[in-house]
């Protein structure tokens, strides 16, 4: 995690923008390509006899991984610290037993 980390903090801000600019454009990207999953799996709900590329799904999956990361470390989380911060969310969820349905 941390190789890949540090690999896409080479690419966030190749246009050098300031820091309000930086969390806007990663927050925008984020949106984008949050975007290009929702229309996928559109297609694969909606569509007669489309069927989800898999490969093309992982792809723009993995680009708001790129988006989600780097947002979060512009504002100084961690990985660890969503990961954390979301499990103990998650866990309050499982011992209500709610159904989000």
């Amino acid at each position: 995690m941390k190789n890949y980390l540090n690999l896409i903090a080479l690419t966030k801000n190749l246009d050098n923008l300031n820091d309000k600019d930086l969390k806007a454009y990663l927050s925008v990207g984020l949106a984008g390509e949050v975007g290009e999953v929702c229309n996928l799996i559109k297609k694969h709900l909606f569509y007669t006899g489309y069927t989800v590329d898999r490969e093309h799904l992982c792809d723009e999956l993995g680009d708001c991984l790129y988006y989600l990361f780097n947002l979060a470390t512009e504002f100084g989380f961690s990985v660890d610290d969503l990961v954390h911060k979301n499990s103990g969310k998650v866990k309050k969820i499982i011992e209500k037993n709610v159904n989000y349905r």
